[in-house]
Order: C-alpha cells, then structure tokens, then sequence
C-alpha cells in the first residue's frame, strides 16, 4: 500500500481504546483515555514534532490515569512517523515504532 504523505485532515486511535489523535491544520486534538488535549504539530516530510500540548484536568480510574500518562509520555517522544491510507506509526528519535495508530476516519 501506498505511503501516506501527510497527515493533515486525519484521525487515528489505538486499537481497543478510546485515545485518539487529529491533526488539523498544524494543530492537533484529540482525547488521552481520560481528558481531551489540543496542541501543536509540524511535520516535515516524515519528521513529525508534536506540541506543546495542553489537556483538560479531569480525575479518572487510577487505570485512567496510568494510560493517560503513558499516552502523553509517548506523545513527547514522537520525531518521526511512517503510515499508509489505514495504519500510523509513531517513531522515536531513534526510529523506533514507539505506537502504532489505525485510521478512524477513512472513506
């Protein structure tokens, strides 16, 4: 399948969970398993650089919480990402796959 270019006007989610991530024109949205977050992305060819991102304060399940974290600890790490029309991969600055996203909004 064909390389996606880029990810303006797209929407991805983790398999079994309700977190997800928009990108809109440089700006991205979406919900980290417990609160919603907007924020910043620039991507460059297949550089990517998310934030800063900013999230509502709600208090969730201490489960919650701990997926939450982990969502915003990869969010941070994210340099680089490689996707086709139905999968994202989010890597590291290392090139290391750190999440791998499928596509909620395809046609």
């Amino acid at each position: 399948m064909a390389a996606l270019l880029s990810l303006a006007g797209s929407e991805w989610g983790m398999a079994g969970s309700d977190q997800y991530i928009q990108f809109r024109d440089g700006r991205v949205a979406g919900h980290s398993g417990c609160n919603r977050f907007t924020g910043s992305y620039r991507q460059e060819g297949d550089s990517l650089k998310l934030g800063p991102v900013a999230a509502t304060k709600m208090a969730c399940s201490p489960e919650r919480m701990l997926q939450e974290q982990a969502w915003f600890r990869m969010l941070d790490q994210v340099s680089g990402f490689e996707a086709t029309h139905l999968v994202l991969k989010l890597k590291a600055a290392d090139g290391k796959v750190i999440a791998t996203l499928q596509r909620r909004d395809f046609d």
